[in-house]
């Protein structure tokens, strides 16, 4: 994640800690504001890992047109063997591109359940404390 979102997420943070009027939202925002740093830090690994594999494939298929343009119009054995080694390659690529989306979604759906639920439990222990305190009055009925 870049330096500029951590910055900005830091921030909200630090303002949710000195929110003086809402403890318990501001303790229930932590573990979710927190999640979402680890989501973005995995999306971010993700979208790099995506990138070398979109590489490859272009630098596969460059090879696979080269070598049939030299050997491959004149024998066509070399054809067949250019397009199989090329199309294993393809299968295998597409088997990452499903394992790395199914293993984003599983991480990304686990941080955010985690966040939920130390929010919740967070937010139950602050209610305990936060309850008990005497409601100020107010010159004006809500």
């Amino acid at each position: 994640m870049t330096d500029s979102w951590k910055r900005q997420i830091k921030a909200a943070q630090e303002l949710a800690q000195l929110t003086h009027q809402a403890p318990l939202l501001a303790a229930c925002a932590m573990p979710v504001s927190d999640a979402q740093i680890r989501i973005l830090d995995e999306m971010e690994l993700f979208s790099r890992h995506w990138f070398d594999r979109q590489r490859a494939a272009t630098h596969s298929t460059c090879e696979t047109v080269k070598a049939l343009a030299v050997k491959g119009y004149s024998d066509p054995s070399v054809t067949a063997q250019c397009l199989s080694a090329w199309s294993a390659g393809v299968t295998q690529r597409m088997a990452e591109e499903m394992r790395a989306g199914m293993n984003l979604w599983m991480c990304c759906t686990a941080q955010l359940a985690k966040g939920v639920a130390t929010s919740g439990v967070v937010g139950a222990k602050v209610a305990k404390v936060v309850a008990p305190m005497p409601a100020k009055n107010h010159s004006t009925p809500v």
